[in-house]
């Protein structure tokens, strides 16, 4: 019997590690284990082949170009080379015809064999936990895929597991002038570009929607979701829906009003910044007034603090469903490198949770979907300017954490002698200053007034210039003059961070002393 004991106890004891084992990956993977992660975001179809060759892809044409899971697991090094320690991938679901994307379910039960098997699936997720990069999958539950051609609008036979009519809102269409007058009951019961609307009020739906997430979390281990079409649901549902998924959870309301949009953060946990990404494009593309950017900021920042959201919103300068940054746009020729790295910096260091393009590294000049979706096949290149630059700003954001806690410290706008052209934040000890001049610009100083909780008597240097230099950077009665030079960003951190001080010299022993002082030993 003592032995029966024993194994008895045993196996209580096994399934005791085992729960807190569980216990603590879901902790590692809260809200503020996320603020600290910055994210790869890739199109599953358009990242990476299984064998990593090279196929034509027609964006136009909208279907289908090769990549898999398998070709994502495959390339891991490229990622992480940069810095990023998660990614975000497409909708793993079947899909109906050219669902490339992954935003058209036909089957939420089946993987999208596209992309590949469950097991491929399991397979990248547990290369991506081996590597420490963690797994965000987006998710759709307000709408299915188009209907077949020439199905009747109340035939769902071949969805699963929603094939009847019961399961979908009766038809209507959202218009331009529902968005316009922000027509909240057309916006969550009629359909989006006239994909089939789930009626989540349904208790077979909305049950078999919260049990999904559940399994599918479980069963492939993801970190986190992002959720699409976010305010075309009610609230309530979101709220039910995150609770199963149990994991973090990040959704898409495309709305640039912090009031609208901010408030389904409560719901969800989180949502893209939207409300920043509108301004950051103005400012930086655009190269509209940087006062009012700054402004801007700050407003934003307390809206998020507000609903206790600060630094877990997502932040971009573009995604699958904008124009690329460096597309040409009305008159403006924003294909300009320097103000994408402008941009860009504002983003990763920033208080939020950064999110970065497939592409973005390699120049991509996409415009509207489905043009913003190019192939990346063969165009890994490690050593391009913005592959480059994107492995300093995750140094820069490492280097910060070790020395002076970057992620406790929220970002302080700083006062400068150009307002109009010029951003400069202080987070912690680092300083950002970034501007819209353009790489044509000739060099400017510009005066940097730090905020009093600044330490005084640092002397910066340049984490995008060469850190080695003797020249440095000093605070003088709480300024420091910086100069721009063909409108490059600088990223400036105190230089005994880069460049640690000599040690001091041993004392002398006493018998050097002596002997020092002409006394024989």
């Amino acid at each position: 019997q003592l032995c029966s004991c024993s194994t008895t106890m045993s196996t209580t004891a096994l399934h005791a590690l085992l729960l807190l084992s569980l216990l603590s990956c879901s902790s590692a993977r809260s809200s503020s284990e996320w603020a600290k992660r910055s994210i790869y975001q890739v199109v599953t179809d358009r990242f990476a082949t299984s064998d990593l060759s090279s196929p034509a892809c027609d964006t136009a044409a909208g279907k289908y170009c090769g990549g898999t899971f398998q070709g994502l697991q495959g390339k891991l090094d490229y990622v992480k080379g940069m810095g990023f320690n998660a990614i975000w991938i497409s909708p793993v679901v079947e899909n109906t015809d050219n669902g490339y994307h992954g935003y058209w379910a036909k089957n939420i039960f089946s993987i999208n064999s596209h992309f590949g098997t469950a097991a491929e699936l399991k397979s990248l997720v547990k290369a991506c936990h081996d590597a420490d990069i963690w797994v965000m999958v987006d998710v759709v539950a307000n709408h299915v895929g188009p209907q077949s051609p020439g199905a009747a609008t109340n035939d769902f036979s071949s969805y699963m597991p929603f094939n009847s009519p019961d399961h979908f809102h009766s038809f209507c269409e959202i218009s331009q002038n529902d968005w316009d007058t922000m027509n909240q009951y057309d916006i969550e019961h009629c359909r989006l570009a006239n994909l089939p609307d789930l009626n989540q009020d349904n208790d077979f739906v909305r049950t078999t929607l919260k049990k999904w997430i559940q399994n599918l979390v479980e069963e492939f281990g993801f970190d986190g979701i992002r959720i699409d079409t976010v305010a075309e649901v009610d609230k309530q549902f979101w709220a039910e829906f995150a609770e199963a998924a149990g994991v973090f959870a990040t959704g898409e309301v495309l709305n640039g009003d912090p009031t609208y949009t901010y408030a389904y953060a409560d719901s969800v946990g989180s949502v893209l910044d939207y409300p920043l990404f509108f301004p950051l494009r103005d400012a930086f593309m655009d190269r509209s007034d940087m006062h009012t950017f700054s402004s801007k900021l700050d407003e934003l920042s307390t809206a998020a603090a507000s609903h206790g959201k600060q630094g877990i919103l997502p932040a971009f300068v573009d995604n699958h469903d904008n124009r690329r940054f460096l597309c040409h746009t009305a008159g403006v020729q924003s294909n300009d490198w320097t103000l994408l790295k402008n941009a860009l910096a504002v983003v990763l260091l920033g208080k939020h949770i950064p999110v970065v393009y497939y592409g973005t590294e390699q120049g991509f000049t996409g415009c509207d979907d489905p043009s913003n979706r190019e192939a990346l096949f063969g165009k890994y290149d490690t050593s391009s300017l913005l592959y480059s630059f994107l492995v300093h700003m995750h140094a820069a954001r490492t280097m910060a954490e070790d020395h002076a806690s970057f992620f406790d410290h929220s970002p302080v706008t700083c006062v400068t002698d150009s307002p109009s052209s010029v951003f400069a934040a202080s987070r912690g000890s680092m300083l950002l200053v970034a501007n819209n001049f353009g790489s044509d610009a000739q060099e400017h100083e510009v005066v940097v007034q730090l905020p009093p909780s600044f330490p005084a008597h640092v002397t910066f240097v340049d984490l995008l210039g060469d850190p080695s230099a003797s020249e440095g950077l000093s605070v003088e009665n709480g300024k420091v003059t910086v100069r721009v030079s063909n409108g490059q960003p600088r990223v400036l951190v105190p230089r005994d961070w880069v460049i640690p001080p000599s040690p001091p010299l041993p004392p002398p022993s006493a018998s050097v002393g002596m002997q020092g002082r002409g006394v024989v030993a």
